[in-house]
């Protein structure tokens, strides 16, 4: 069975990962380069959806970041905090970066011999009697606008926002003594260049006398 994916974004190089373990011909065909990365953004993930990557996509390693408690505040009650998730110290949520987990999916497939990548500007060109099943995952293409651009919107132009993170002291005072170190060590440089430059100002007014 040969498979079409349409787009390279992470849904479908997720999507092309299970279907090579299926041992099917898969090809991903796409009209934008896939050497871009957006580094800003990244993706929240349970515990549970871990460890089905870890057990049937792909091993996650050392990519996301454990969290093993949540709070939650409310600013119409002066902050009070609403909900607290945790489970004895257990991980029960990640934070992964995008751009890694699209490198990483994109570089396991790569070695696998049931993938290819194709690239094409217009679907036109798209062979369609040459695969059994044609999955289209790219929400810019000319299938998806003609027959879903209406019910489809994405605004991210929005506000979010962020998340205070507890650390332990041994790893928080020593960064803060080097940031502190490092701020006296600009400081005082910064003192030596201005009295340098005060002197050599006087210096002229002395010259011109």
């Amino acid at each position: 069975m040969k498979v079409c994916i349409i787009g390279n974004g992470l849904v479908s190089l997720t999507l092309a990962n299970a279907l090579i373990k299926k041992n099917l011909d898969v090809h991903i065909i796409s009209g934008k380069k896939f050497s871009h990365y957006d580094k800003s953004r990244t993706l929240g993930i349970s515990k549970s959806n871990v460890d089905y990557f870890n057990n049937k996509i792909v091993s996650l390693q050392k990519i996301p970041w454990e969290i093993k408690n949540i709070k939650i505040f409310s600013e119409n009650l002066s902050n009070k905090k609403i909900l607290d998730f945790k489970n004895d110290n257990k991980q029960i949520f990640s934070i992964i970066k995008n751009y890694r987990l699209q490198k990483l999916l994109y570089t396991n497939l790569k070695k696998n011999k049931f993938i290819r990548f194709k690239n094409l500007q217009t679907l036109n060109k798209l062979d369609k009697k040459e695969y059994n099943l044609i999955i289209n995952c790219d929400s810019e293409n000319e299938i998806t606008k003609k027959f879903f651009s209406k019910k489809i919107e994405k605004n991210y132009d929005s506000y979010a926002f962020t998340t205070t993170i507890t650390h332990k002291k041994k790893l928080i005072i020593p960064l803060i003594k080097i940031l502190l170190k490092r701020a006296q060590s600009l400081f005082y440089l910064f003192q030596i260049i201005k009295l340098q430059l005060s002197i050599q100002l006087e210096t002229k007014k002395l010259e011109k006398i």
